[in-house]
C-alpha cells in the first residue's frame, strides 16, 4: 500500500509538473507574442506622433498661395493680417479671406466657427466688417497669441496681470506645500515654477510702465522674502546676498541679446534699427537709431529708446570684434 501511494504520487506529481511546464510554456509564448504585438503598436504610434506635425505642415504649406496680405501660421493657428487705412487694402484684404474659404473647401478642413475673430488695431481703427464665406466675422477686443494676450490698442496690462496673479498663485502653493525655508529649495524652485511664467516671451510683451513692472517684482520679492533670514533685509541687499538681479534687469539683458542678435540676421527684424556713424570721441563710433512705428509705438518704439539709449552709452571699442562686443556687453551688465 505505500509502494502504491508513493508510487501513485510520485506519477501523479510528475505528471502535474509537465502539465505546468506546458502551462508555463504556452503562457510565456502568448505573452511573449503580446508583448511584441504591444511593443509594435507603440512603435506605430510614436512613428505616427513624430510623422503627424510633419505631414500636417505640408498639407497646409499652400495655404498661403496666392494670398497677397501677411499670412502667418503656427501648427494649426492661422491668422491674416493686412492694412486697412484704404479701400484697396480693404479689398485685398476680403480676396484674401474668400482664397483662405475656398482652400477650406477644397481641403475639406474647416475653420474654427469659435475661434474665428477680428482684431481691429490702433485707436483709428474704421472697424470695417470681414465675411469668411458667407458668415460674418465677429470683432474682439483681446485676444491670445501664444499664450500671451494682446489687445486692440497693443497694450499688455492685462498680459502683465495675468502673469503675475498665475506666478502668485504658485507662489502660494509652494508656502503651504514646502515646509523647508532653506536657499537650496526656495531658489530652484523658484526658478523652474515661476521664473517661466514671467520670463516667457517677454521680449514682445515687455512691461513699458512703472506700475506693471513693480506688479512682476513683487511675485520675486515674495519669492525671495520665503528665504530663512532674509525677511528683514532689503529686496536689493536680499539679491546681493543671493547672487540675483531684478526682473526688470534680466528683460534687458534679454532684450539686448535679441538685438544683438537681429542685427546679425539671426533673426528678421533687423530693419527696426539703423546704423549711424559718428566721429565724435566720446561713446562709440558705430551708433544705432530707430525707425518711427506708428502701430507698436507702445511696445516696440519704447524698447528701441530705452534699448538704445544703454547701447549707445557703453564705449566698446570696434576692434573688440563681434564676439568681444557681446562678451563686453554682457559682461557690464553683471551676467
Amino acid at each position: 500500500m505505500q509502494r502504491y501511494q508513493s508510487g501513485f504520487g510520485k506519477h501523479k506529481g510528475h505528471n502535474i509538473c509537465q502539465e505546468d511546464k506546458a502551462v508555463i510554456a504556452k503562457a510565456t509564448i502568448t505573452f511573449n507574442i503580446r508583448r511584441r504585438k504591444r511593443m509594435s503598436r507603440q512603435k506605430e504610434m510614436a512613428k505616427g506622433l513624430i510623422l503627424e506635425p510633419a505631414l500636417f505642415n505640408i498639407f497646409i504649406s499652400d495655404l498661403d498661395d496666392g494670398i497677397k496680405c501677411t499670412l502667418m501660421k503656427f501648427a494649426d493657428d492661422t491668422k491674416l493680417s493686412g492694412e486697412v487705412d484704404t479701400l484697396e487694402g480693404r479689398v485685398t484684404l476680403q480676396e484674401d479671406l474668400h482664397r483662405l474659404k475656398e482652400w477650406s473647401n477644397k481641403n475639406l478642413m474647416k475653420f474654427n466657427k469659435d475661434k474665428r475673430k477680428v482684431l481691429h488695431l490702433r485707436k483709428h481703427n474704421p472697424g470695417v466688417q470681414h465675411r469668411l464665406g458667407s458668415t460674418w466675422l465677429g470683432s474682439s477686443s483681446v485676444e491670445r497669441n501664444l499664450r500671451v494676450l494682446v489687445d486692440n490698442e497693443l497694450n499688455i496690462g492685462e498680459q502683465c496681470a495675468e502673469v503675475a496673479k498665475k506666478a502668485q498663485s504658485i507662489l502660494g502653493c509652494i508656502n503651504k506645500g514646502i515646509t523647508s525655508r532653506d536657499k537650496e529649495v526656495i531658489i530652484p524652485l523658484y526658478s523652474v515654477l515661476l521664473r517661466p511664467h514671467l520670463e516667457y516671451c517677454v521680449q514682445f510683451w515687455s512691461p513699458p510702465y512703472k506700475k506693471d513692472v513693480d506688479r512682476l517684482e513683487r511675485v520675486q520679492r515674495r519669492a525671495i522674502k520665503l528665504i530663512k533670514g532674509q525677511r528683514s533685509l532689503l529686496y536689493e541687499e536680499r539679491l546681493r546676498e543671493l547672487s540675483l538681479f531684478t526682473c526688470e534687469k534680466r528683460r534687458l539683458t534679454g532684450d539686448l541679446v535679441l538685438m544683438f542678435q537681429y542685427l546679425k540676421d539671426g533673426y528678421k527684424g533687423g530693419s527696426l534699427f539703423t546704423r549711424s556713424h559718428t566721429e565724435k570721441t566720446r561713446g562709440q563710433s558705430q551708433q544705432l537709431g530707430h525707425k518711427l512705428s506708428q502701430l507698436f509705438s507702445c511696445t516696440i518704439s519704447a524698447m528701441q529708446k530705452l534699448l538704445l539709449k544703454v547701447e549707445n552709452s557703453m564705449a566698446i571699442p570696434a576692434a573688440m570684434g563681434e564676439n568681444g562686443i557681446q562678451m563686453q556687453l554682457l559682461g557690464r551688465l553683471g551676467v
